[in-house]
């Protein structure tokens, strides 16, 4: 049912803030059967929660967490549910998962970005708000060559998130592994 929870939650993507999305996706996990996994994942490794992320569907993500669904699984590159947020902007998303303790905002994933990251080289504003305002790590490095989430906005001309980081404290300044700023 995982899968079909996932399904539906796509499905629904016109729905995200109407309630009858969650009270369905409620109602099929009240009636799973103990062999149906709700943290069931399709082939690239992306779960229900990590559809729910990506589509801002913040009441469904309260209703699998109620449900005890994994809020730290992978998919297949690593990606966590609050990773998927970020690299969508949904915050509302970033907010109610941070909200729930049972998440980390800075968790890297298989190639070594952290949410933080990934909000600033896409530029969504609002993700890396979120994430600096719930107290995410400003100036971690990225695992494979130490970029930071302030390096990521400026290889990619983010000026609006070089002033949000710089306003929230990161270190501008901070050298990557090859000792660039």
């Amino acid at each position: 049912i995982g899968i079909s929870i996932f399904e539906k939650i796509s499905a629904e993507r016109e729905k995200v803030d109407r309630p009858e999305a969650a009270t369905l996706i409620e109602s099929m996990i009240a009636a799973r059967g103990s062999h149906h996994s709700i943290d069931a994942h399709a082939w690239d490794g992306t779960s229900a929660i990590h559809m729910a992320a990506k589509l801002g569907h913040v009441p469904v993500i309260e209703v699998l967490y109620k449900a005890n669904a994994d809020l730290k699984t992978r998919n297949n590159e690593g990606d966590t549910p609050v990773y998927v947020a970020a690299q969508n902007n949904q915050p509302k998303v970033i907010e109610a998962l941070a909200k729930t303790g049972r998440v980390s905002l800075n968790t890297w994933n298989d190639i070594g970005n952290t949410p933080l990251m990934v909000a600033a080289r896409c530029g969504h504003v609002k993700a890396v708000e979120a994430l600096a305002e719930l107290g995410a790590k400003l100036n971690v490095h990225q695992r494979l060559i130490g970029d930071t989430a302030a390096m990521f906005a400026v290889k990619f001309d983010h000026a609006m998130i070089i002033k949000t980081l710089f306003d929230y404290n990161a270190d501008i300044n901070k050298q990557n592994f090859s000792g660039r700023t």
